[in-house]
């Protein structure tokens, strides 16, 4: 009987817990909605003219910009005192602002930078790089004529140079990247 009170108490406990939590949670939501600002745009594109037939006030447009028509219509109201047997009628004006905007939307893309690759040939090997930016560069690999070494003095990304060499014979490119396109400089 203690267990199944405890059980219950327990439960009571953790739903009073669950409650409280998500109580606090939707008042943080709401506090947070309620602190979010909203922009209602109100445009105005030159002197305007006024229609007196229709009461309506009409703003011209300028090319790209929102045009804007007032319209006052007037709608009676007719309130009454119980038991007098009179009724009066009061006629207030009743405002409507339609805004309406036909700017097409541009957009400008910037093509990005066309990045060179390709391969240079010495006399000891061949040396693939790539432009990795307006002026980064990455060795992409390395091939030496047969009975020639490689060695590798950089891989970018300032530069790229490659040291090839069989004997007392000694072969070097070097390669840079200056605006996107390959610049190279090879010693034989």
């Amino acid at each position: 009987m203690k267990n199944r009170i405890g059980l219950i108490g327990a439960w009571v406990l953790a739903t009073a817990l669950a409650m409280g939590v998500a109580s606090q949670a939707v008042g943080l939501v709401a506090d947070r909605a309620a602190e979010i600002p909203v922009q209602v745009p109100i445009a105005v594109a030159g002197p305007a003219s006024f229609d007196s037939s229709t009461s309506t006030l009409v703003q011209p447009t300028t090319t790209g910009q929102p045009s804007t028509t007032l319209t006052t219509t007037t709608a009676p109201t007719t309130p009454t005192t119980p038991g007098s047997g009179a009724t009066t009628t009061t006629l207030s004006p009743v405002t409507t602002l339609v805004t309406t905007t036909t700017s097409p939307t541009t957009t400008t893309t910037v093509p990005p930078l066309p990045l060179d690759s390709g391969s240079f040939v010495a006399t000891g090997g061949r040396v693939t790089v790539a432009c990795t930016g307006a002026n980064t560069i990455t060795l992409l690999g390395t091939s030496p004529v047969g009975g020639w070494s490689v060695e590798v003095e950089s891989s970018g990304p300032e530069k790229v140079r490659v040291d090839f060499e069989s004997g007392e014979e000694e072969s070097e490119i070097e390669v840079v990247c200056v605006n996107g396109q390959l610049q190279a400089d090879i010693s034989d």
